[in-house]
C-alpha cells in the first residue's frame, strides 16, 4: 500500500508509514516492490485515524508532546480531540512543534 500511494502520489499517509513500522524498516519494505524515492514523504505529522494514535511513542523526542493529547481523543474514527486537548494541539502547530 506504501509503494502504492509512493508510485503515484509521492507520498504516504502517515497512518500507513506507522502501520508498516510494525513488519520493519518501512523505507526498505516499501523499495522491495520497486522503485521509490530516495527520501519517501510521509503526509501529516499525526494519525489521521484516531486508533493510530496507539503508535505514538512517547519515548521519541517529536512524539512526546503528542502523546500527552491522547487522553482528548473522542470515540471516532477520524481524529477528533476535545476542547482542551484541541486547543493545546492547535498550538502546537502555530508553535511548529509538529
Amino acid at each position: 500500500m506504501a509503494w502504492y500511494f509512493l508510485d503515484r502520489n509521492q507520498f504516504v499517509p502517515f497512518d500507513v508509514w506507522a502501520l508498516l513500522g510494525a513488519y520493519g524498516e518501512p523505507a526498505q519494505l516499501t523499495a522491495e516492490h520497486g522503485h521509490v524515492p530516495e527520501r519517501p514523504v510521509v503526509a501529516g505529522g499525526v494519525p489521521l485515524v484516531t486508533r493510530g494514535w496507539s503508535l505514538i511513542d512517547p519515548d521519541q523526542d517529536r512524539s512526546a508532546d503528542l502523546a500527552k493529547l491522547k487522553g482528548g481523543l473522542k470515540d471516532s474514527v477520524w481524529t477528533t480531540l476535545d476542547a482542551v486537548a484541541g486547543a493545546k494541539f492547535a498550538q502546537m502547530i502555530a508553535d511548529r512543534r509538529i
